[in-house]
């Protein structure tokens, strides 16, 4: 089971959406309209040569994310999930509120396919070429990676939780909380990692299916 700081990667089609500063004040802005969020440490979140935002729910669960311009295609997403180990009530709040930060992410940035939890301490980094080499607790799926899937295909897997996108993009969510009974939702994995035709999936952070 891993630990410690673990990622959701946004993957773009092009370098100029994260360099273009109005798009993440708008994402922040929108953030900030949700009433759930507010930011920790300062406001103005460009410095040096790259993007970094934390910010907490009411719950006082801190999330960050940010892009470094040596990569500008990418967006990394960060949480604790040391945080998440325990099926209580606020670490299931707060992973509701995980989702919908990224749901929101996906919403005013349009990345091609978005993924997570990993960790590079246990997995290798992929590039960022939006496309999908296996399946994962949260699967964000832009038309462009649905299109190289196939949507029949993407609609075939047995997600616990699908969030259907205005641009058509769609949101697989495959369990409820990362890092607990998920020997409860092993099967859905298999069968969705089959389904898309990808040889692995990775439930737990920690959990080494193959190298990737």
């Amino acid at each position: 089971m891993g630990s410690g700081l673990e990622y959701i990667y946004f993957d773009f089609a092009s370098e100029d959406t994260l360099r273009h500063k109005p798009n993440i004040t708008a994402l922040l802005a929108r953030l900030e309209q949700e009433g759930e969020y507010r930011f920790v440490g300062t406001r103005s979140p460009f410095e040096k040569g790259r993007v970094w935002v934390n910010f907490q729910n009411n719950n006082n669960f801190t999330m960050s994310f940010g892009v470094d311009f040596d990569n500008p295609r990418r967006l990394y997403f960060i949480v604790d999930a040391g945080a998440l180990y325990s099926p209580n009530a606020t670490n299931l709040k707060n992973v509701r509120s995980l989702v919908r930060a990224c749901e929101l992410l996906y919403m005013s940035l349009r990345p091609m396919y978005g993924y997570g939890l990993t960790s590079p301490a246990f997995h290798r980094i992929p590039p960022a070429d939006g496309r999908a080499r296996a399946l994962y607790t949260f699967n964000f799926f832009g038309p462009t990676a649905i299109e190289r899937l196939g949507r029949e295909r993407v609609q075939a897997v047995p997600a616990w939780r699908r969030v259907e996108f205005d641009d058509g993009g769609l949101l697989l969510e495959m369990s409820p909380l990362p890092v607990v009974k998920h020997w409860d939702y092993m099967p859905k994995f298999e069968q969705g990692a089959a389904a898309l035709g990808l040889e692995r999936y990775y439930q737990l952070v920690g959990d080494i299916d193959g190298d990737e």
